[in-house]
């Protein structure tokens, strides 16, 4: 998968580092993938049940997990947006 690092670094940010690396930490994955999923939870257009299942598929969550995954997401997004 080839990397879209220099996409995101021109657009504002839709959650805090310091949230990214909580829940990267929280969940096992890297600060650019809560990032870049980040991205995709804030412009999703398709139905809430298709993101989970990306979610889940993505990086090989239960649902339990992708469940967790997006509503932490969300928390940490809502309170990145509030501090603007």
């Amino acid at each position: 998968m080839a990397s879209d690092s220099g996409s995101s670094s021109s657009e504002a940010s839709p959650i805090d580092e310091q949230d990214a690396g909580l829940i990267a930490t929280a969940f096992k994955l890297s600060v650019q993938d809560v990032i870049m999923d980040a991205h995709q939870v804030a412009t999703w257009q398709e139905p809430g049940d298709d993101l989970l299942v990306s979610l889940a598929r993505r990086h090989s969550f239960e649902v339990r997990g992708a469940v967790a995954y997006l509503l932490s997401l969300r928390k940490a997004m809502r309170g990145h947006s509030s501090s603007d």
